[in-house]
């Protein structure tokens, strides 16, 4: 992975931590992001993050671009998960597709409220990003991950 891959940024210790961002395309017909990036790797980032849009309105786009940093490069991704106009069941599929291509870190958010659309925020099964990450938790300690275990031992929370 990168120059020393973090499960948790805690674990890297003192010292500074360095990463990219990238802002999945919009469409499938826009351009790749990964395809001007080839030479990311050289600057040998602890991870790269992938965002993910306002109510999720980029999300297979999100999740296509982590599996294929995750398998094309030697990257280490993070993608961004919210809570935003989302249920259980969608995130625990979300949870599995990503397990199943072995990613193991996840950044969880509350996430932005969407533009242009009719919202209510009390029609999402989670309120706050610490909802998402406790729902997380759980799913990894049912061993629906196939690292679950380790991630516990590795994460300690209070």
């Amino acid at each position: 992975m990168g120059a020393e891959s973090c499960t948790s940024l805690t674990l890297c210790g003192d010292s500074p931590t360095f990463s990219f961002e990238f802002f999945p395309p919009k469409t499938p017909e826009r351009r790749d992001p990964l395809s001007n990036n080839s030479d990311l790797e050289s600057y040998t980032p602890h991870f790269v993050s992938v965002t993910y849009g306002a109510g999720g309105s980029t999300r297979d786009l999100t999740h296509d671009l982590v599996e294929r940093i995750r398998h094309t490069t030697k990257l280490d991704p993070i993608p961004h998960l919210t809570c935003v106009c989302h249920n259980e069941e969608e995130i625990e599929a979300i949870l599995l597709r990503y397990a199943n291509a072995s990613i193991g870190n996840i950044l969880a958010l509350g996430g932005d409220r969407p533009a242009g659309i009719d919202y209510d925020k009390s029609r999402d099964s989670f309120q706050h990003a610490i909802d998402l990450v406790k729902f997380i938790r759980r799913f990894n300690q049912s061993g629906a991950h196939p690292t679950g275990a380790d991630l516990e031992s590795a994460w300690r929370f209070p």
